[in-house]
């Protein structure tokens, strides 16, 4: 869980340093991140109150997510210039990516103490 904790301080420093995430074209993220809080939460109950249906959620946006993020990098190795607001994009769906990931690491340990 700390790991998750330091992506979500990451986020806030590329909020804060390279480009804000109300930042209109970067709007198109808060979906993901609603993805990511409903992973970490369905990861929570998956481990600590043995929901197995939470497991396959977490799988679900797992998959989403990094299908996305990969899209998003191939999409970004096309381009000439990138601009802030794209590093920005990049920084927040690596960590976005990562709290993800993390979330079905808690998610799958939860099936395993089951």
């Amino acid at each position: 869980m700390y790991r998750i904790g330091r992506y979500c301080r990451e986020i806030a420093l590329t909020d804060k340093y390279i480009s804000k995430l109300s930042d209109e074209s970067l709007r198109d993220l808060e979906g993901l991140i609603e993805l990511a809080i409903t992973a970490y939460e369905n990861a929570y109950k998956a481990f600590f109150n043995e929901c197995r249906p939470c497991v396959n959620v977490v799988k679900e946006i797992d998959e989403k997510i990094d299908k996305t993020y990969l899209d998003f990098l191939r999409e970004v190795g096309s381009m000439q210039v990138v601009s802030n607001k794209i590093v920005a994009k990049t920084l927040v769906l690596r960590h976005i990516e990562r709290i993800v990931d993390h979330s079905e690491n808690i998610a799958n340990k939860s099936i395993n103490s089951m």
